[in-house]
């Protein structure tokens, strides 16, 4: 598990975390955690319960995200998070995925990438499904 987190495409630091870790060390790798450059790994048993309270401790320590309005989600800048990209025959490429911020709309250009090469391409949006029903627009939140 260690060798594949610290892998130079994840990059991450991995923290073992038990029940003998101190509550000042807990506490310094819970505010880490919003850096997205850890990863905590905790030993816990489904039978025996034995570390389920430390992690449901350190869980209540994370940094909560900030809930954002409406208002504030469409006024920023659109940014997409694909999940997974199809070419269906007729259509061209379907991307599946998150509005992580801002909003869309159909016929609006944006720019996808970036490839191999770290360029965008410009593309243009031709429908919008929201749950598998059509829609004209999609925003964050």
């Amino acid at each position: 598990m260690r060798r594949i987190l610290k892998h130079k495409l994840l990059k991450k630091f991995p923290i073992e975390i038990n029940e003998k870790t101190s509550e000042n060390e807990l506490i310094k790798t819970a505010e880490l955690m919003p850096s997205g450059n850890i990863c905590p790994i905790f030993s816990v048993s489904s039978v025996t319960k034995q570390g389920f309270d430390t992690l449901v401790n350190f869980i209540w320590r994370i940094e909560k995200l900030k809930e954002i309005t409406i208002e504030e989600a469409i006024t920023q800048p659109f940014e997409f998070e694909c999940n997974e990209t199809f070419v269906v025959e007729g259509v061209g490429l379907v991307v599946s995925g998150i509005i992580k911020s801002g909003a869309c709309s159909i016929n609006k250009n944006c720019l996808i990438g970036p490839d191999k090469l770290k360029n965008f391409k410009a593309v243009t949006i031709k429908s919008i499904h929201v749950n598998r029903v059509n829609r004209n627009d999609a925003y964050a939140g």
